[in-house]
């Protein structure tokens, strides 16, 4: 796989995960905790699923971009 593919897969599974989480925290606010508990269950699972297909394959091809993404969430907070 071509390191700029691997990146852009990585950033594509953080956009996801950001995605998710906004979901979670409309239901949180919508929902009682008794229905919001499963479903925010059921939506973690889905994020670490995006991570192992998108980000976990990306960095196995090239594990060299662990450093890279660290460095860019320190600096910006999100990988650029």
């Amino acid at each position: 796989m071509d390191k700029d593919v691997a990146r852009h897969m990585i950033r594509a599974g953080f956009r996801c995960s950001r995605e998710l989480q906004d979901v979670m925290l409309l239901l949180k606010g919508q929902m009682p905790e008794d229905a919001y508990a499963p479903a925010a269950h059921r939506i973690a699972a889905a994020m670490a699923a995006v991570g192992d297909a998108l980000t976990a394959t990306a960095l196995a091809a090239h594990p060299e971009l662990e450093a890279e993404i660290e460095s860019s969430l320190a600096r910006y907070d999100r990988y650029l």
